[in-house]
C-alpha cells in the first residue's frame, strides 16, 4: 500500500446514479433463488441417480467402474 492510504479504500468508489439511496448496511439479498434452485433440482437428481442405479443392478446386473463416477 505505498501509493493508497488505508482511508481511502472505507467507502464506494464513485456516487451512486441520482435517485438511487445506497444501503451498505443491510442490502437486499436474492439468495432464495439460489436456495430454490437447489432445492428443487436435488431432489430430481437423486431421484435419477437412484433410478439409474436401481436400473443396472436389478435389470441389467451389471454394476460397474461407470456408475461410481
Amino acid at each position: 500500500m505505498d501509493q493508497y492510504d488505508a482511508a481511502t479504500l472505507n467507502g464506494p468508489a464513485a456516487p451512486p446514479p441520482p435517485g438511487v439511496v445506497p444501503n451498505f448496511v443491510d442490502p437486499p439479498s436474492r439468495d432464495y433463488l439460489v436456495k430454490t434452485i437447489y432445492y428443487v433440482t436435488l431432489p430430481l437428481i437423486v431421484l435419477a441417480t437412484v433410478g439409474r442405479l436401481y436400473t443396472r443392478i436389478k435389470f441389467m446386473r451389471i454394476f460397474g467402474a461407470d456408475d461410481c463416477k
